[in-house]
């Protein structure tokens, strides 16, 4: 029992260093998955290695729990000593060492230094196996007992690192589980002595017997069944942080569920394992188990790429448990039968050497899963290959045992095994594609993302990992717009410009635009950059501007190494509740970002007004103007778009703006930049970076000790939160005294934070005031609650009631997209398409851009037999967007009616390549033409 405590206690500070190391290598190297694959595997590496190593000296030991003891001591020790090297490489220090290396180079490095500690801690379970005196196949039970419960312990550690890195940072949270290693190390060596003191005829020098060559065969399964288990952990970390959100929570989540299964089935199965008379065939079946559960797992956890992520909630969870917990116990369940078959009088070496080899294939596992079975396979099928491996060990161990302990039945016992597993696999599979809802036109899983581009009434989103990165809706392509056209109008004479996350490539695109020298951009997912074509034309094909260098790395480890070269700086990076997003929140990084700007030079960063809590908002404005001693404060869309730089900002007026942005080729108007009497910048001002100094000048700095964004929104997109309006509120009365905001802003975020604070009188009072200061964002506010009861009206199927409201909307904002395609469809369900066209072609002058409403004029103008003007429209709507279902069939029917096959046939096929999940109606009705048609 003494022996399974330590080993409990010892999985704590285990995990423990790995959650810090992985925090500190991802700052130094960058990608948050690299450093975790990077860790995981020298961590497991290390351990294997020490297993084997140190295995064999653990049997010749006289003081087990001594030596054990030594081991724990010595590597909390070279943890200390190891996570100050990391952290010491990051700063500017040794930092330019690391710049001469390729981030490769740096993730090398790091492993090498974590390397020593994870060898140590390799040797301290056959020590403690060693401890108990058991040998031969009595020693299974305590070998899967003390697998377990220092899993177990693992767990423990993974939750307090989770909990204790965003409230107390990374060093005291390491330097905990170093004073707990150490505690634990002093206990070992207290027992110790004790059993010297009731042993005192124990002989110093005992010799092993002689050992027994190892069962090869054996191994290489268990190394097999290693890859399965580490393989199949990161596809469950990458699907579980689609549904739950890429948080350090939904990681934490994964990792502990994972852990506690594994525990789960070590213990569960240890006594099982040495009273077994036929090991080989029950680690058959519960490979086999292994292999259905994967299988069947998949329609729990298997995540719907096409929507975003839920966040930690119960939903979510349950489905991830079921997919990972009754996997995870299978998976460890095996380890104790794999110690039956290997233990013999030697117990240091031989489980040394099954946990060497067991954790080698785990090593394969991780670090072959992102590289290849994610980019090739995909999650469902790299699972499914998971689940084939574990069959593949199963029918191994089936074949390998002796023959007194096989079955009389081997041939129909493995048809039998793998007809279970095809019709596993094939429910899995179906679940899976029916799982997957209709839209999704591109899926690509990369070696860090898996990225999805989704179309949806004509426009297209770009989701990343669960997260909604980019939209072509005219609203959310204006932000990416914005970060732009702002900066480059407001620099009077920028020829380089570095975009740090490509995102969809719509802000790069409209860089390019402006008479620019050189453009960059710094983003570290191909898969992101392989999206480009998908979001075409609103990206404008930049990836194939001459101009254009695409970093393929990290943002940090780019920024530690650049000059003072660029202009005009955007920073369109992770949103603040993503995983490992404080690394690019903080005023390490932003200072960074002020070291590559050239004299003059401006940084632009975007903070959503929605989906965050006022809390982390206010930390990243109080950051970002540590870094940078003058800057600006605007109202974007739905956002605050802050602008930095080493020296004073000077706004220019709104006809000065107008003239760059018409030079590149933009309208004003359309960026909401028009003049003076507009939305231009002085009238989007909020107020300056000493107006935040003085406002929030004891608030928190985000710093890379201490991860607090995605750890405080790790629970769900947060509601929209009054606290962020009233602070803007407070920062712009605090301006208007230097008459550096905007009156008529202030007045309708007043409104805004009244309507919030369920005020709705003083909103509603505050918002008339800001709309007669002539604010056209007043005025779409309210043209735009207008046009919501309208909606409400059209749901109720109240169309005589909703039709005088969309057109009270429009007369207030003619720029009202929805309310134009609300009308034209009343119009048409009224019977007269003549007037639903009129409405369409009025919206079509404004916005000649919209493929959704070019595509339902074509519809119309079908209708009523004007077929010509009907393809001209849809081949418009298809200009706009080459990848919109309901206009691909459009096209393809009005070819089939002209007698056009092979066009048609053409537009078949091509909806076909882009329809994932269930088929679509279009695309049936479209085949069901052609059909007739033959």
């Amino acid at each position: 029992m003494q022996t399974r405590l330590i080993a409990f206690l010892s999985g704590i500070p285990a995990l423990v260093y790995q959650v810090v190391w992985t925090r500190e290598v991802a700052l130094l190297a960058g990608s948050q998955l690299d450093a975790i694959a990077t860790v995981v595997a020298t961590y497991f590496g290390g351990l294997a290695l020490g297993s084997r190593v140190l295995g064999g000296r653990v049997d010749r030991s006289t003081r087990p729990l001594r030596f054990y003891a030594l081991l724990e001591l010595l590597a909390a020790a070279l943890a200390l000593a190891t996570t100050l090297v990391l952290r010491e490489l990051g700063t500017h220090t040794l930092g330019a060492l690391a710049n001469w290396w390729s981030p490769p180079g740096v993730l090398a490095l790091s492993g090498a230094l974590v390397l020593p500690v994870t060898f140590l801690l390799g040797g301290t379970q056959p020590a403690l196996l060693s401890a108990t005196g058991e040998t031969g196949r009595r020693a299974s039970a305590p070998a899967g007992e003390i697998q377990g419960v220092n899993t177990l312990g693992a767990v423990i550690g993974v939750i307090l690192a989770t909990l204790a890195i965003p409230a107390v940072g990374l060093w005291t949270t390491l330097c905990t589980g170093v004073g707990l290693a150490a505690s634990v190390g002093g206990l070992a060596l207290a027992l110790d002595a004790t059993r010297k003191r009731t042993e005192p005829n124990r002989p110093d020098d005992r010799e092993p017997p002689a050992p027994r060559a190892l069962p090869v065969g054996i191994l290489a399964l268990a190394a097999t069944a290693g890859v399965a288990t580490l393989g199949y952990e990161v596809l469950a970390v990458r699907m579980a942080s689609i549904r739950l959100g890429s948080s350090l929570y939904a990681w934490a989540v994964v990792l502990s569920v994972f852990l506690v299964g594994l525990a789960v089935g070590n213990v569960a199965l240890a006594s099982i394992a040495s009273r077994a008379r036929r090991p080989a065939q029950l680690l058959g079946r519960i490979e086999l188990a292994s292999a259905l559960v994967l299988a069947l797992g998949l329609v729990a956890i298997h995540p719907p790429l096409a929507y975003g992520a839920a966040g930690v909630q119960s939903r979510a969870l349950v489905l991830v448990v079921l997919g990972v917990l009754p996997a995870a116990v299978c998976m460890g369940g095996a380890f104790p039968l794999f110690a039956r078959l290997v233990l013999d009088a030697t117990p240091g070496r031989s489980f040394g050497a099954l946990a060497a080899w067991n954790t080698a294939g785990g090593i394969a596992g991780a670090l072959l899963t992102p590289v290849l079975l994610l980019p090739v396979f995909g999650m469902a099928g790299g699972v499914l290959i998971c689940a084939g491996l574990n069959l593949a060990v199963a029918v191994g161990v089936l074949g390998w045992a002796p023959r007194r302990s096989r079955s009389r039945r081997i041939g129909p016992t493995v048809l039998a095994w793998s007809a279970a597993f095809a019709g596993a696999a094939t429910v899995g599979w179906l679940g899976v594609r029916q799982a997957q809802p209709r839209g999704a036109v591109h899926i690509e899983h990369g070696r860090l993302v898996s990225a999805v581009v989704v179309a949806r009434r004509g426009e297209r989103e770009l989701i990343v990992d669960g997260d909604q990165e980019a939209h072509t809706a005219p609203e959310s392509r204006l932000t990416e717009e914005l970060l732009a056209a702002i900066p480059l109008s407001v620099h009077p004479a920028p020829r380089r410009f570095l975009e740090i996350g490509f995102g969809a490539g719509i802000t790069l695109g409209t860089a390019s635009r402006f008479p620019l020298e050189q453009l960059e951009c710094v983003e570290i997912a191909g898969a992101v950059l392989r999206s480009a074509p998908w979001m075409e034309p609103v990206n404008r094909g930049v990836l194939r501007d001459p101009r254009l260098t695409v970093h393929e790395r990290d943002a940090r480890a780019f920024l530690r190494g650049v000059s003072p070269v660029y202009d005009v700086v955007v920073a369109n990076t992770l949103h603040p509740w993503s995983l490992g997003a404080t690394g690019l929140y903080s005023v390490e990084y932003f200072a960074r970002l002020r070291a590559g700007l050239a004299p003059g030079g401006i940084a632009t960063q975007w903070i959503p007004a929605s989906g965050i809590a006022s809390a982390s908002f206010r930390a990243i404005l109080r950051t970002f103007f540590e870094a940078f001693e003058h800057g600006v404060v605007l109202w974007g869309e739905d956002n605050v778009i802050l602008l930095g730089s080493a020296q004073v900002i000077e706004l220019p007026g709104g006809d000065v703006i107008a003239a760059r942005l018409e030079a590149a080729g933009l309208d004003p108007r359309a960026l909401r930049l028009a003049g003076p009497g507009g939305d231009a910048l002085a009238v989007r001002r909020i107020g300056e970076a000493s107006d935040v100094r003085d406002i929030i000048d004891r608030g928190e700095i985000l710093r890379d000790d201490r991860p607090r964004l995605e750890a405080d929104a790790a629970f769900g997109v947060a509601p929209r939160d009054s606290g962020i309006y009233r602070l803007l509120v407070a920062l712009a009365t605090h301006a208007n005294t230097r008459h550096a905001a905007s009156p008529a802003l202030l007045l309708w975020l007043e409104a805004r934070a009244a309507r919030l604070g369920s005020e709705p009188d003083r909103a509603r009072t505050r918002e008339a005031l800001a709309e007669e200061q002539g604010l056209a964002l007043a005025r779409r506010s309210r043209a735009r609650r207008i046009a919501a009861q309208a909606n409400d009206r059209l749901r109720q199927n109240d169309h005589t009631g909703a039709e005088p409201l969309y057109t009270r909307a429009l007369e207030i904002d003619p720029t009202l997209r929805s309310s134009w395609l609300a009308l034209s469809m009343l119009a048409r369900d009224q019977g007269e398409p003549k007037r639903a066209v009129r409405l369409l072609e009025r919206w079509l002058e404004q916005d000649p851009d919209d493929a959704e409403a070019w595509n339902d004029l074509a519809s119309l103008l079908a209708e009523t037999g004007q077929v010509e003007r009907a393809e001209h429209a849809v081949e418009q709507a298809l200009a706009r967007n080459p990848f919109f279902p309901e206009a691909l069939a459009n096209a393809g029917l009005l070819a089939a009616s002209r007698g056009d096959l092979t066009r048609a046939r053409a537009l078949r096929d091509r909806l076909v390549a882009i329809n994932y999940g269930p088929r679509r109606t279009e695309l049936e009705a479209l085949e069901q033409t052609l059909e007739r048609a033959r």
